[in-house]
C-alpha cells in the first residue's frame, strides 16, 4: 500500500486531547488497513502526530467535521469523520476510485 493515499483514516473519528469520548477508542489501539492486497497498520497518538509500521508518519488534526492528515513532506488531505468502535470493520473509498477495507484493532498490533 502507498503510503500517499492518506484519506484512508477518514473514517476514523479522531478529536483533541481535551475532547472525550469518540477519540478514546482510537488512541492505545491500531488502524489496520488492507488495500491493492497489502496490509499496513496504523498508530494514531494524542499529540496530533501518527505513524506507519511501514515507517510513514505525519499530523493530524480536526477541521470541523473533517479529518486532515498530512504525511511527512505531503500536502494535507482531508475528509469527514465518523465514529468507529474497536473490531469494527468498514469499507471505504481509497481515493483514487476503489476502496479499501479497514479495521480498528484493540492495542498496539505489531506484524
Amino acid at each position: 500500500m502507498k503510503l500517499g493515499s492518506v484519506t484512508l483514516i477518514a473514517g476514523v473519528t479522531l478529536a483533541g486531547a481535551a475532547v472525550a469520548g469518540p477519540m478514546d477508542n482510537v488512541f492505545g489501539n491500531t488502524l489496520m488497513i488492507v488495500e491493492d492486497g497489502a496490509m499496513s497498520h496504523w498508530y494514531i497518538n494524542e499529540d496530533g502526530t501518527f505513524t506507519t509500521d511501514q515507517g510513514g508518519s505525519g499530523t493530524w488534526e480536526l477541521s470541523g467535521n473533517n479529518l486532515c492528515i498530512t504525511l511527512a513532506g505531503a500536502e494535507p488531505s482531508c475528509g469527514p469523520i465518523e465514529e468507529r468502535q474497536i473490531g469494527q470493520k468498514w469499507t471505504e473509498d481509497n481515493g483514487k476510485g476503489g476502496t479499501r477495507e479497514a479495521m480498528l484493532l484493540e492495542g498496539i498490533v505489531k506484524h
